[in-house]
């Protein structure tokens, strides 16, 4: 599913796939439901943050001097 800002989307389904194309950033959605009667829930917003995913560098081990063995 493809999101575009400022417009609605309709689903009869209790959840929603969204696709990887978000660009990196804070996004808000807003959230109503309606019944089949027609009757709506308060609309509630909510933040996502994309983020972009770095690898974590692996740390080089530092060899520790010791004194020579005699």
């Amino acid at each position: 599913m493809r999101l575009e800002p400022g417009r609605p989307f309709e689903s009869p389904l209790p959840t929603v796939v969204i696709d990887a194309g978000l660009p990196v950033g804070p996004h808000t959605f807003r959230l109503e439901v309606v019944n089949s009667r027609g009757q709506h829930s308060q609309p509630i917003e909510f933040v996502v943050t994309i983020v972009r995913l770095a690898p974590i560098p692996t740390p080089t081990p530092t060899p520790i001097p010791r004194p020579p063995i005699r």
